[in-house]
């Protein structure tokens, strides 16, 4: 499932690219930053001139070609993880466990290959300092100790990370009442119409443009009056219409 770019999610976005760039001016992190982007680029030329999507065969050519760089990219991969676990605290609490699938992630994007659409569901924690941790799908650990947090204030900041998590996980709700089920809804009194009341109308228009068109004086009651004669002489399947 795919979070809606819901408020929160834009806000946990711009934190979460704030660290990043704070990890990458820290010198151990850059280098093995870069060492892991350069090990993948060596892994996308060997791919270059092949027709996109790959076939099965250009598949098993570029995984046997590329063997020896695909070992130096997951070693250089490893040693990123474990640099950013040391000097980075805060995303490695955020992702947990989660970590090293986040960073390969990272690289990809940085090389122009598209991340996966679930990459929202790996973390493991809504903030650094957030004690709440999610164990799986719908699945959530939450401290009932009072000590894992600062004080109140935090708690309920928690909580409302939380919210704000879930509710991006699930189409919003459409406001109102909800309608009636098993009932057929009758139009309204205003909504109805009345054949013969509007046959009248249009006939009533007619009398006033002629009385109009001839320079005479609109008397509405003679109008009526004619209306009402009108009314008497039309005939609708056969029957008197009153």
């Amino acid at each position: 499932m795919q979070p809606r770019n819901t408020d929160f999610f834009q806000l946990r976005a711009r934190s979460q690219g704030q660290e990043w760039q704070a990890a990458l001016k820290i010198v151990e992190v850059c280098e093995a930053w870069d060492h892991a982007c350069a090990a993948f680029g060596l892994i996308l030329a060997k791919a270059s001139g092949l027709p996109y999507p790959l076939s099965a065969d250009h598949s098993e050519f570029l995984w046997e070609q590329s063997a020896s760089d695909r070992a130096v990219y997951e070693a250089a991969l490893a040693r990123l993880v474990t640099v950013i676990r040391e000097r980075a605290p805060k995303i490695a609490t955020v992702w947990g466990t989660f970590l090293p699938q986040h960073v390969r992630t990272m690289v990809l994007l940085a090389n122009g290959v598209e991340e996966p659409s679930d990459i929202e569901q790996r973390a493991e924690a809504l903030s650094p300092k957030d004690p709440i941790r999610r164990l799986g799908p719908n699945t959530y650990y939450i401290p009932e100790d009072l000590n894992e947090y600062r004080d109140a204030k935090h708690l309920r900041q928690c909580l409302l990370e939380l919210s704000g998590y879930i509710q991006a996980l699930n189409e919003p709700k459409r406001r109102g009442r909800r309608p009636k089920t098993g009932k057929v809804a009758t139009p309204s009194r205003a909504m109805q119409t009345d054949p013969r009341r509007d046959r009248r109308a249009i006939e009533a228009y007619k009398l006033d443009e002629e009385r109009k068109e001839k320079g005479q004086k609109r008397e509405w009651e003679k109008i009526a009056e004619a209306l009402v004669v009108l009314g008497r002489s039309i005939h609708t399947d056969g029957g008197m219409v009153s």
